[in-house]
């Protein structure tokens, strides 16, 4: 008679199983693409070679550590705010983030038209000879600008993706010390400095995830014409046809590397058990009005400040109301393809969540894998996902 595998072993399988098959998608089509590209002889000689290639990495990891400032700094009132907030004043809070970045640049960028009062002043002094700092004009401002937006956008978009790091990090010291400096007579200087040097650990974890963020991000970066190593990369899959992409996926290892690195190190900072003998967290002290109106106004200039430039260069707001009928039908199957991926995230989070506390040493491994392997295709360029998911594509006779 056949032996019957134990229950606790069939669940550990199930839920092996589960993790593995909700997460293939988000790193699956990288994994088989890059490999690929590893075996292959024509692909190992197909290597592009750029000049200078040292000096866009450098670039591109000095702007994801000012975009990550910029934001973190942004992102202190919010993530107050956060550690308070009931569940619906939290998910307006953080909305800006479900906004595009591009987008968001977009906006902005409407401020500074030509046709605009703003925009306009400041094309006639860009461009008028009398008022140039040096050379014949100041046209070199049009370009600072135009990347200074860009940056603005990125740093908006990321701010409550800074707020919900800071705001997710169980500091129980450094909670009970903001306790008591809040009663101690200090100036706002002093006591900002305070909380600063309290929330560091927080304010590190939100620095290293949004600079990771932002080295795999392309736009709005590219419509500035920020070079950064992404947009390189972006411009040497878009030069060569699919069968030589293969040469691409190799020059793109140092963002592969950091990607794993820093899903590594996120994944473990999420999964440290909390010290022995921690003190519990004590209760978080109501934010006062100050910290609030900061919070929302960072969000209005994310949220509101972008779509009413936009809403304000309509000549006719009834084109929106057209819009909609038009292109009903890429809307929808844009929303459906949200509601699943927001349907099998979610699952494949409480997933990776339970077997995390699992009692078998073998599920939280897995477990942990799992979640290294989702944040690496997280933190890998998206022009990459897109390019090894088009790989798999029957039609597409693209080598590796």
């Amino acid at each position: 008679m056949p032996r019957t595998a134990p229950a606790h072993t069939t669940k550990h399988a199930a839920v092996l199983a589960l993790l593995a098959v909700l997460s293939l998608p988000a790193w699956g089509p990288v994994a088989l693409a890059f490999g690929a590209a590893l075996a292959s002889a024509d692909a190992w000689s197909d290597v592009p070679a750029w000049t200078g290639r040292a000096r866009v990495l450098a670039r591109s990891g000095l702007i994801a550590l000012l975009v990550a400032a910029c934001a973190t700094t942004l992102a202190l009132p919010m993530a107050q705010v956060l550690r308070t907030a009931g569940l619906r004043t939290a998910a307006l809070l953080i909305a800006p983030a479900w906004i595009p970045a591009w987008l968001l640049y977009a906006g902005l960028n409407l401020a500074r038209a030509p046709d605009t009062l703003v925009g306009g002043a400041f094309m006639d002094w860009a461009l008028d000879p009398a008022n140039a700092w040096f050379g014949d004009s100041n046209r070199w401002a049009i370009v600072a600008l135009g990347r200074t937006v860009a940056l603005a956008a990125m740093v908006l978009w990321s701010a409550p993706i800074a707020a919900l790091v800071m705001a997710g990090v169980e500091d129980p010291d450094a909670d009970a010390a903001s306790e008591v400096a809040r009663t101690d007579p200090l100036g706002p200087v002093r006591r900002a400095l305070v909380a600063i040097r309290l929330r560091r650990g927080a304010i590190g974890a939100s620095v290293g995830v949004v600079a990771l963020l932002t080295l795999g991000s392309a736009v709005p970066l590219h419509l500035a014409q920020v070079e950064t190593d992404a947009i390189t990369l972006w411009r040497a899959l878009s030069e060569r046809a699919p069968s030589r992409w293969g040469g691409v996926w190799l020059a793109a290892w140092p963002q592969l590397l950091i990607a794993g690195l820093g899903a590594w190190w996120v994944t473990a900072r999420l999964t440290r058990p909390a010290p022995p003998g921690a003190a519990p967290a004590p209760p978080h002290a109501r934010t006062g009005p100050g910290t609030h109106a900061a919070a929302w106004l960072v969000w209005s200039l994310a949220a509101v400040l972008p779509m009413a430039l936009m809403f304000a260069s309509l000549d006719d707001p009834g084109s929106l109301a057209r819009w909609v009928r038009m292109d009903a039908d890429a809307l929808l199957a844009s929303a459906g393809v949200a509601g699943a991926g927001a349907v099998v995230v979610a699952a494949l989070a409480v997933a990776v969540a339970a077997a995390s506390g699992s009692a078998a040493p073998a599920v939280r491994i897995a477990a942990r894998t799992v979640a290294v392997a989702c944040l690496f295709g997280a933190l890998v360029p998206g022009v990459f996902v897109g390019a090894s998911i088009a790989r798999l594509d029957p039609g597409d006779h693209a080598g590796p």
